[in-house]
């Protein structure tokens, strides 16, 4: 068997069929029927050969040899896609990522970069230790949402809100504080409690057509 695969160059070359062995720095043992051979990866080969794989194997006069393409697989090992360096898929029509379970791992950072983009789900998590929103506009239409919060902080420029019907519980304490504040109700306004205290430091008015107390 050869130590290493040298270059194939411009002699004539045999095409066979070999079984793939264990790999030793980038130069894989592949059995023939011509014997042992060394042979290492095409660049076209993208599907990393494992041991036992059946692979088409080029050789040449000169001694050479390059795996070409994994033919069959040994066994239910999961395909590698391997390449050496960056790696571009590109198409000018539509490019499809299916299966059963899709997963996109990164060992530093993963990127989706696109004038517009479209995500749809029947349920969906997101797990973050820390996550950054940014955008001019969103617009979020939902039958029901339930939130359960540790602790927001929340800084807002403008907020409008049109609203059917709104329910709030807080269980023990509501501090709010407004430079001016004007609320107005259209039909009936009803405050009840234990005690209640209206404290001004200039003027408190109240009108209107009939007043009761007690």
């Amino acid at each position: 068997m050869k130590s290493a695969a040298r270059a194939l160059t411009s002699d004539l070359c045999t095409i066979i069929t070999g079984k793939a062995g264990k790999e030793d720095q980038g130069i894989f043992t592949v059995v023939t029927p011509a014997g042992l051979i060394g042979a290492q990866r095409a660049a076209g080969c993208i599907l990393r050969p494992e041991e036992g794989d059946l692979v088409l194997v080029a050789q040449g006069d000169s001694g050479g040899a390059y795996i070409l393409s994994v033919l069959e697989r040994a066994g239910n090992c999961a395909a590698i896609l391997d390449v050496a360096g960056d790696m571009t898929v590109r198409s000018s029509g539509r490019t499809s990522v299916g299966g059963k379970d899709v997963a996109v791992e990164a060992d530093e950072k993963a990127w989706i970069s696109s004038p517009s983009f479209s995500l749809k789900t029947g349920e969906g998590n997101i797990e973050a230790g820390t996550l950054s929103l940014l955008g001019k506009a969103a617009r979020v239409e939902v039958e029901r949402v339930r939130t359960v919060l540790g602790s927001l902080d929340s800084s807002v420029g403008r907020v409008m809100e049109n609203i059917r019907r709104r329910y709030s519980r807080i269980e023990e304490f509501a501090d709010e504080r407004y430079g001016r504040l004007r609320c107005l109700v259209r039909d009936a306004l009803s405050l009840k409690g234990r005690s209640v205290k209206i404290d001004a430091k200039e003027r408190v008015a109240i009108d209107g057509e009939r007043i009761d107390i007690g």
